[in-house]
């Protein structure tokens, strides 16, 4: 018997951990530089405005809903919290230390994307051209660096749960899609389908895979209910996350099923020369649905995909919606261009003239060439106004109103999270419905709400800004839009730009007695955020 041990098994095992880990940092490194040429001077749009406000919020110990309440999930505020924390922590800007975290989540969404493809198609090769498609779409990568964007991180956890599931690692499937429903409430569509894919198991898995897949899904979301049970927000919680989306959620035009032209502008519009790209990659997918062996081994892929599509034919906005099938269409395009490389690899001209293994270094050349190429050859790859600006017109709006003004808003909060200031409730808009909700939750219902703003004794109402989609009217009903403009009549408001800021302001015979120039007592005292480009 011999007493040489044999460690080839561990040797090679230690070399594939040891080339996973080159690729992830590569892919890494790619995104990193590819989503900097896109900058991090975006516009604070409202919604990113949203997010910042709540992780400001958050940051004072205030949860996701009872700071800002919005219908989207919680993780995009605790994750801007984070920022906002760690900017106190650095000494750092805090825009851009919450947009650095943002960042971060782009880039880990990419080597996400590499793993989904190399454990669905078992191949690095497809895991790289996935990769570099994913790198290509301008409507992702435009708000890497400039958000906060909340269904940035969306894609990562996505990604990878659906990664998870290829490699059967069940609690780490259960644990991502409860993360990505966490931030995007239709993303508990992963979770069923995990669920599923458990319970068809074999016997002798099946209780074990559904074990662990369940204790997975369960952390994040005991932990979340613990949370709001300690910081007594457990009503705000169930709120927002479900009663006001299954209940009061309003939606102009009606759903896309009826106009399905406005998902076929949106991703148009969004993406550009790659929206057929994301088209044939979808297809690519859907041409698995033919392979009776194909269906069984792609399941993860198979059976999600289409359920997100039944979800946007009846909720689907803006080019953000579209995030949560790029996952399937780089996949699906970098297994499509995997093929094509291989048969070209192959031919009789590849091996006459030698240029086989050029084929996939060529085609990835040009995948990150197109995703570079896109911010530097077109101009709107850099929307305005930029965040300089919108921080210019903040103070614009402070010399205009006089120190110890109170700003509050009904449909602009990222004036009040450049502004620095608190709200008195966390309504800061109240559009897609959330004019119902106002009348269904807050004491004295839409009028209630309108005495109590009346009560906190505002000078100025941020409702819009410039790069703005939506009206502070938009979506409301007759009798809310016709209370609000009476009110503003009444207490001498009157529409006023300032900078990039459209404002309600009460004009001079209107106001209350002066406050000897105090700082508001519904000011948060917070550090002076330097201004430095990131």
């Amino acid at each position: 018997m011999s007493g040489k041990v044999d460690r080839s098994g561990a040797g090679k095992g230690s070399g594939r951990r040891g080339r996973s880990a080159f690729a992830a940092l590569a892919v890494f490194s790619l995104a990193a530089a590819v989503y900097a040429t896109y900058g991090f001077d975006g516009p604070l749009y409202r919604d990113y405005g949203i997010y910042l406000y709540g992780g400001q919020r958050l940051a004072e110990g205030v949860p996701p809903y009872a700071g800002i309440f919005d219908h989207k999930g919680p993780l995009p505020v605790a994750l801007a919290g984070l920022g906002v924390i760690v900017s106190g922590w650095l000494g750092s800007d805090e825009v851009y230390t919450v947009r650095a975290v943002f960042f971060f989540a782009a880039c880990l969404s990419a080597v996400a994307v590499y793993a989904l493809g190399e454990s669905a198609f078992r191949s690095r090769t497809v895991g790289f051209l996935a990769a570099l498609t994913f790198l290509g779409f301008g409507g992702y990568s435009v708000a890497a660096g400039s958000g906060p964007e909340p269904k940035t991180p969306l894609v990562l956890f996505q990604a990878l749960c659906l990664a998870a599931m290829f490699g059967k690692r069940w609690f780490w499937a259960g644990l991502l899609g409860a993360l990505a429903a966490l931030t995007w409430q239709p993303t508990g569509i992963l979770l069923v389908v995990g669920l599923a894919l458990v319970l068809f198991r074999s016997a002798a898995e099946r209780w074990s895979a559904t074990a662990r897949f369940v204790a997975g899904a369960a952390a994040p979301l005991v932990g979340t209910f613990l949370y709001y049970l300690y910081s007594g927000a457990l009503r705000e919680l169930f709120e927002g996350l479900l009663i006001f989306n299954l209940l009061r959620v309003s939606r102009s035009g009606g759903p896309p099923f009826v106009n399905p032209d406005r998902i076929l502008h949106s991703v148009g519009e969004g993406y550009g020369l790659m929206a057929p790209v994301a088209v044939l990659g979808l297809g690519a997918i859907v041409a698995l649905y033919f392979s009776r062996p194909a269906r069984r081994r792609f399941a993860p892929l198979l059976l999600s995909m289409p359920l997100f599509v039944l979800w946007s034919l009846t909720d689907f906005q803006v080019a953000q919606d579209f995030y949560v099938f790029l996952p399937y269409a780089a996949v699906g395009f970098g297994a499509m261009l995997a093929g094509v490389a291989a048969a070209l690899a192959g031919s009789a001209h590849a091996v006459r003239w030698g240029y086989g293994g050029a084929v996939v270094p060529v085609m990835g050349s040009l995948l990150l060439g197109a995703a570079v190429g896109g911010p530097l050859l077109d101009g709107t790859a850099r929307p305005e106004p930029s965040l300089k600006e919108q921080r210019a017109s903040a103070e614009e709006v402070r010399a205009r109103l006089g120190e110890g003004a109170r700003v509050a808003s009904i449909n602009a909060p990222q004036a009040l999270a450049l502004l620095g200031e608190t709200n008195p409730n966390p309504y800061l808009f109240i559009t897609d419905g959330i004019d119902r909700q106002i009348s269904a939750e807050h004491p004295g219902g839409f009028e209630g709400w309108l005495r109590d703003l009346e009560r906190h004794d505002p000078d100025a109402l941020a409702f819009f800004a410039d790069a703005q989609r939506q009206p502070p009217d938009a979506d409301l009903t007759e009798r809310h839009d016709e209370l609000l403009a009476d009110w503003l009549y009444t207490n001498g408001y009157k529409a006023e730009k300032v900078g990039n800021f459209w404002l309600y302001v009460r004009g001079q015979e209107s106001r209350r007695p002066a406050r000897g120039g105090r700082r508001s007592r519904h000011r948060r005292s917070r550090r002076p955020a330097r201004r430095g480009s990131a």
